[in-house]
């Protein structure tokens, strides 16, 4: 419990199968338990900050329990998480980074709380399981690929108060049927529903 931070690449590579955060953990370092791919379910205190790829290549791991004060999910965090099935995101959470979830291919819905600003490029491109997604009403912006590839997206209903759908945000999602565009956006990228 007197840990306060995990070095980068602290635990990359090894065969954890669980881990227990302390309460006052303040920092996860970048790639600190990436590829530990026997890793299946992680829980992440209130004070931690998150490093880049923290996460990443945990192949077997299944939910993510992210706790009421995080702010931010960095970039890369939990991408190539292949059986990642839950993810719970805190009311706290301001952000998520780019490629954040992608190819996290198990991931069926994700609940984005009210409070996010920001969702980077790409952030859940590859999720090739997501039916569904609530947008949070404070987006303004739809990046780069947000949700390209995630071939069973079926409906989106996109909150006013965003301006701008930027190039293949929804490229290939071939299932799309169903898309509300609010009178809000003025600008729309290459490729936003291509194929």
């Amino acid at each position: 419990e007197t840990v306060t931070e995990i070095g980068e690449y602290a635990f990359r590579g090894s065969s954890l199968v669980s881990i227990t955060l302390p309460e006052g953990l303040l920092v996860i370092g970048d790639t600190a338990f990436s590829d530990c791919d026997s890793l299946k379910e992680i829980t992440i205190p209130a004070s931690a900050k998150i490093g880049k790829r923290a996460f990443e290549g945990c192949y077997a791991l299944r939910r993510v329990i992210l706790s009421e004060g995080i702010q931010a999910i960095a970039p890369y965090t939990f991408q190539d998480c292949w059986l990642l099935e839950s993810v719970s995101l805190p009311d706290s959470l301001r952000s998520i980074g780019e490629m954040a979830f992608y190819d996290c291919s198990q991931l069926k819905e994700i609940h984005i709380p009210p409070s996010v600003t920001s969702i980077g490029e790409h952030a859940f491109s590859f999720c090739g399981s997501l039916k569904s997604i609530t947008l949070p009403k404070r987006l303004m912006h739809i990046e780069i690929g947000t949700f390209a590839y995630c071939y069973r997206l079926e409906s989106v209903i996109i909150p006013s108060g965003v301006t701008q759908i930027r190039d293949g945000a929804f490229r290939e999602c071939y299932k799309l049927l169903s898309v509300s565009i609010p009178d809000s956006v003025v600008a729309m990228g290459d490729y936003v529903f291509g194929n």
